[in-house]
């Protein structure tokens, strides 16, 4: 298991936030956890969330399961770009910077998504490339001290037909691959407005973070329990309305915590910073 305790790992100089959507900060208006983080601490935060990616392709991203690439033709070529295929995440929009048979390129889907292309960085020589060779991805590689935050998974949770259990393996994987070098948290999925009691999507979130409770111990973030907290009003300064108490019964995002049905807003991810802060400050990541 990947439990760890306070004052396991080194102290951190830099943090570090992986996922998707809600790591970025979409809806925020500017605010993100990893911006409220970064001034409460004045650590410098790499924000490493991406909107709409999966937990395999955030994975990918931050090294802790490499995307595996077969190149048509099974060379790279001595300039431009050729057509790649993985076994590892299915097309969607991604791009990151990294390296592939140890020449240095870009791996990015194609203008219509029907694709995988590598783009090295530099002329040089055509270099044979066998089949399921990793992509080593740069900001990943370079990022491993960081004290670093995982929120991957909400994707994989909502699509209904996304393999959990290739999730598990993937957001597992992002763990295993900064230890024993950092500190880590990783945070908890809560419930969109559309996702009540009974629907599938629901059904799969409650398993993935019962999951990671159970794995991650003291270093699992329950935002879902946070969310349907008096805390949550306190920390985000808000006075909860008629509608958010009932939202917050129903379990899912309380609507003056949110910006759509399925993302918060800017007083959503400070309130949620303020959890992942003190939960920083008390497992001693400083200190």
């Amino acid at each position: 298991m990947f439990l760890g305790s306070a004052g396991r790992y080194n102290i951190p100089t830099e943090f570090a936030i992986w996922g998707s959507s809600s790591a970025q900060g979409y809806g925020g208006g500017g605010v993100s956890v990893g911006s409220e983080l970064q001034a409460r601490f004045g650590i410098p935060m790499y924000n490493g969330g991406v909107g709409g990616q999966w937990s395999t392709h955030v994975a990918a991203r931050q090294g802790g399961r490499p995307a595996l690439l077969s190149l048509s033709g099974g060379s790279i070529p001595a300039s431009g770009t050729i057509a790649a295929t993985t076994p590892t995440m299915h097309i969607l929009s991604f791009s990151a910077a990294g390296s592939l048979q140890g020449v240095s390129g870009t791996l990015a889907s194609s203008g219509d998504l029907t694709t995988y292309q590598f783009t090295r960085s530099a002329s040089g020589s055509v270099t044979s490339v066998p089949n399921d060779t990793p992509f080593i991805p740069t900001q990943g590689s370079q990022r491993r001290a960081d004290g670093t935050i995982i929120w991957s998974g909400k994707n994989d949770i909502t699509s209904g037909t996304g393999n959990m259990a290739i999730c598990a393996e993937s957001v597992d994987a992002t763990v295993a691959y900064l230890l024993p070098r950092t500190q880590y948290l990783v945070m908890g999925h809560f419930a969109n407005s559309t996702m009540p009691v009974g629907t599938s999507a629901r059904t799969r979130m409650d398993a993935e973070n019962a999951r990671l409770a159970s794995i991650y111990g003291d270093r699992y973030v329950d935002v879902y329990a946070y969310l349907k907290s008096a805390q949550v009003w306190v920390d985000s300064g808000v006075t909860p309305n008629a509608t958010d108490l009932s939202d917050q019964a129903d379990g899912v995002i309380p609507i003056s915590l949110r910006s759509d049905t399925g993302h918060l807003n800017g007083a959503g991810y400070a309130a949620v910073a303020v959890l992942v802060g003190d939960t920083i400050v008390a497992q001693g990541w400083l200190g």
